[in-house]
């Protein structure tokens, strides 16, 4: 299998992007799905939960400190991934006892934004990249991350209120820390996790999908004309272009593929191929330049490039990584009719969050995110045939 990364892009896109939903994860390496790939949503029905270092470093102001720590979960189909309790206070619960996963936990947007830029679905070395202005940053351990992870979630939750953010209510407020150089470096750590968390104002939902239009759904084209692919170039019809690039004639299509998420993961690339398209066909971008390509999975994979989001109406999220690409089938090799599969393949970051419901009243429940990335798959066809005669 071919891989090769491109670090320095990676993270220089990184910082550029930390602003905008701060949709970015740990790296996979490209193209290649992760051992824990998948969602909660696949068919898990409980979790497990296991407690990481539980630490106190802050006060609260009703007097003494506020413990915490950070969770995993493990799901009854073997999914692990980031786990916080609900309710600041409670007891923990036994490693050994399952809870139902009992739905989405969509109570409040903000608190996808606490998961997806805390602890671990960032690591501690881009939190630390990301926000050099706290004091003392380069210091923070990853236990002390992960406590400021938790009390982030609890404020978000409505439990905890934390002066210098927009979360102001819960049963008790952070106390300011003043000279404490630990205490200092993890109250900011909250802070600038609510700060970014404050800007999510909706679910991010996760989807890979072909479309044939710009701005409108729709994965498949059908062509009807006497003179099959070659009669519906000539007339302009269903957007066929017939093309020479590179000394071959082709008939073309300009067809998009969208991550309504991330593509980070992935560098930024879906990778777009065909297993029965008539031999010699290739993947061009706009301006008729081949992809890069790689051999994989007994098949020719070609990067499209997917830098940044755009913005669009095509799913709930409002934006999505698009890339627009063109296919191109040898005019020698079309044949009178056919039929063939587009299909396409990331890796991409997921934010979806889940109630893990402990109905012991003395007892913490948990919010549980499915893991930060996972390869998806995506396919759309085009059929053509010699007659005028729609079905």
């Amino acid at each position: 299998m071919h891989i090769k990364r491109r670090t320095s892009r990676a993270v220089a896109m990184l910082l550029a992007l930390a602003t905008m939903f701060s949709l970015l994860v740990s790296p996979a390496s490209a193209a290649v799905p992760p051992d824990n790939s998948g969602s909660i949503a696949d068919g898990s029905s409980s979790v497990t939960i296991d407690q990481g270092s539980y630490i106190r470093v802050l006060n609260k102001s009703t007097g003494g400190t506020i413990g915490g720590s950070s969770w995993t979960y493990t799901s009854d189909k073997g999914l692990t991934g980031p786990a916080y309790c609900v309710n600041w206070g409670l007891n923990a619960v036994s490693p050994t006892k399952r809870l139902e996963i009992t739905g989405r936990y969509d109570r409040n947007p903000q608190t996808m934004g606490a998961f997806a830029n805390g602890y671990p679905q960032r690591t501690l070395a881009q939190f630390k990249e990301l926000h050099p202005e706290i004091p003392g940053i380069a210091n923070l351990t990853e236990d002390e991350y992960a406590y400021a992870t938790q009390l982030a979630i609890w404020a978000t939750c409505g439990q905890l209120a934390v002066a210098g953010t927009s979360f102001t209510s819960g049963r008790a407020t952070l106390v300011r820390p003043t000279s404490d150089a630990q205490q200092i470096r993890v109250y900011n750590s909250v802070v600038e996790i609510l700060k970014l968390a404050a800007g999510w104002t909706k679910q991010i939902y996760t989807g890979l999908y072909f479309h044939m239009e710009k701005d409108r759904l729709g994965n498949t084209l059908n062509i009807y004309d006497e003179n099959g692919l070659e009669g519906a170039a000539e007339k302009g019809l269903f957007g066929l272009q017939k093309e020479t690039i590179n000394g071959t004639e082709y008939y073309t299509r300009l067809m998009y593929i969208d991550s309504a998420t991330s593509t980070y993961p992935n560098d930024y690339e879906i990778y777009v191929y065909s297993m029965d398209a008539p031999a010699g066909t290739i993947f061009v971008n706009q301006n008729n330049q081949v992809f890069e390509t790689r051999d994989q999975w007994g098949a020719t994979m070609y990067e499209v490039p997917t830098p940044k989001a755009e913005t669009t109406n095509l799913n709930a999220n409002g934006s999505a990584y698009t890339g627009a690409f063109k296919i191109c089938i040898p005019c020698d090799n079309a044949g009178d009719a056919g039929s063939i599969k587009i299909e396409a393949y990331t890796v991409l970051t997921q934010f979806n969050l889940y109630l893990a419901y402990n109905p012991t009243a003395s007892e913490q429940s948990y919010i549980i995110a499915d893991p930060a990335y996972v390869g998806r798959f995506a396919e759309s066809s085009i059929t053509w045939n010699t007659t005028e005669e729609v079905p």
